[in-house]
């Protein structure tokens, strides 16, 4: 299941533009207030995926579409031979560095690989 932020991003990528009263119509519908729409919506601004054309009217950004088709593309990987490689990725981030790692732990589960060991990740 995808995050209420990134399905408001593939929503965004599938219309041109979308008025933020939309989206908090069709989420509260689910069960989401309207604040956590809008917080929603901020901190997608804030990480450069969407951006706002006017007042409450929200775009996407090609930084945006560009992270929709890597989600997008994973279902793609199931259906490929594997080539026997492993891929490892071990990470150590200090704990003044948390919302770093944080996201960076978040990107690798969502591209596909799995948490192995405290810090270190795997995918064939």
């Amino acid at each position: 299941m995808l995050s209420v932020d990134k399905q408001m991003l593939f929503l965004l990528s599938k219309a041109e533009q979308l008025q933020s009263q939309d989206l908090i119509r069709i989420y509260e519908k689910r069960g989401y207030s309207a604040p956590y729409i809008r917080n929603g919506l901020s901190r997608l601004k804030k990480e450069q995926y969407v951006d706002t054309l006017s007042r409450s009217t929200y775009s996407i950004t090609e930084s945006g579409r560009m992270y929709i088709r890597s989600i997008n593309r994973k279902p793609e990987l199931y259906s490929t031979t594997w080539d026997g490689t492993w891929h490892l990725v071990l990470i150590s981030f200090p704990e003044s560095q948390r919302k770093r790692r944080d996201q960076l732990r978040a990107d690798l589960l969502q591209t596909g690989l799995g948490l192995l060991y405290s810090g270190v990740y795997v995918s064939p």
